[in-house]
């Protein structure tokens, strides 16, 4: 049985949209106040995949028309507080095939993304690569990385926890709320 990967999810970015993710964007760039992925804050480790929160910025964004979006999409997931796991991603150099803690990624590419996510088999083969340039829910439980990275790369991100369900569901449940 093939594994669903990542969906691309069809939600309307808006110019005015860009411009605040930009903004964000902007803003985590301004403060480098990235953590590791250990939540450390130690900027100078060998990770290679650092983050942001947005509920940490001085503005409270959740009002704004692109947030409503948010809380859209993610209004099928029970007690899923989405803001509190928005954040911007910064990914400097090769990122090594590995499987998240969190169930799913929904990611909206914003900066130097020009190398795939690739998905990795058990014996280190590729399954499958996408390109981001579109708004995607990746599945994090299977082996993924971009090995061929050699720039920063920036993505917005809204991590959804094991405790929301496995990807297929999580799936199913932002795909019924685009319906």
């Amino acid at each position: 049985m093939k594994q669903l990967l990542y969906n691309t999810i069809d939600i309307d970015i808006s110019n005015d949209d860009r411009k605040l993710l930009f903004q964000l964007l902007n803003i985590a760039k301004q403060k480098n106040n990235y953590t590791d992925s250990n939540q450390s804050y130690n900027i100078n480790s060998d990770e290679v995949f650092f983050q942001t929160f947005i509920k940490n910025f001085d503005t409270d964004y959740k009002h704004t028309p692109f947030f409503k979006k948010l809380e859209l999409l993610f209004s099928n997931i029970p007690n899923f507080d989405y803001y509190k796991k928005t954040q911007i991603v910064k990914i400097t150099g090769s990122l090594v095939p590995h499987i998240d803690a969190r169930s799913c990624v929904f990611t909206i590419p914003l900066e130097n993304t020009v190398h795939p996510i690739t998905w990795y088999n058990d014996d280190d083969t590729v399954m499958y690569q996408h390109y981001y340039s579109t708004p995607v829910l990746i599945n994090t439980h299977v082996r993924h990385g971009c090995l061929e990275n050699t720039n920063d790369r920036y993505l917005f991100q809204v991590g959804i926890d094991n405790q929301f369900g496995d990807f297929s569901k999580i799936n199913t449940l932002i795909s019924g709320a685009l319906s």
